[in-house]
Formats: C-alpha cells, structure tokens, sequence
C-alpha cells in the first residue's frame, strides 16, 4: 500500500510524507492544487511557485525511489533517482526547476520519502 499524509502546511510551507510498503513498488502523485491546499485557500495555477527545500529518504535494501515533476502534458522533470537512504537540503538555494509543476514519486519496493516545500505563489487566503 502506498499513501501521503501532509505533516505540516502553512500559507508559506508543507512538509509531505510519502510511503510504499508494497514489495512490487507503487507510484504516488503530490497535487500542488489540492494537497498542498489550507482551508480557506484558494488556488491559482498561473501563479503556482512551488519550491523544493529539502528531501529525506529510506529505501528497502536493493529498492529505490524517483522524484519527478509532472508537467500538465504529462511529461516528467526535475528527476531525482534515489536509493538507500539520505537527506538533501538546499543549503542557500532552493530547487525552483518547473516550481508550477506537481510531483511524482515512484517506488521501485518499499520506501519513504519526505518531501519539504517552499510555497512562493500560487496561494490566496
């Protein structure tokens, strides 16, 4: 079974839990629209300016993890090809490739990633 629990979300921040406990892998999608959405919020998708902070990982021995982001003609960017387990963060910076673009996690087996976002636009209280 794969799943997303949204562990924090203010107007200008998310932290997104993803997870696969299925063997055969499983492929999970963060909607910038409505996961990321807080009660009361509105979306505009012209003004979406999503940023990718930090990311933490854990894969089963022999499995792996790919971090992508979709674009509206389903095309994927921005890959990230994970395995084992680590932590990046963006120390001084911020991963703004295609910042309007949801994401897309797909297990190879058993995982977890932790997806830390910037929420820059796109957001009206």
């Amino acid at each position: 079974m794969a799943n997303k629990h949204v562990i924090k979300l203010t107007n200008n921040s998310a932290v997104v839990k993803i997870y696969n406990n299925n063997g055969a892998g499983a492929t999970v999608y963060v909607s910038l629209a409505t996961d990321l959405l807080r009660a009361g919020e509105s979306f505009n998708a012209s003004t979406a300016d999503v940023h990718l902070t930090q990311i933490f990982w854990a894969c089963k021995q022999n499995k792996d993890v790919v971090v992508q982001r979709v674009a509206p003609d389903t095309t994927l960017h921005g890959d990230y090809y994970l395995n084992g387990s680590g932590h990046f963060k963006f120390s001084g910076f911020r991963d703004s490739t295609y910042p309007n673009y949801d994401f897309r996690v797909t297990f190879g087996g058993e995982g977890t990633v932790i997806l830390c976002l910037a929420k820059e636009g796109g957001y009206v209280v």
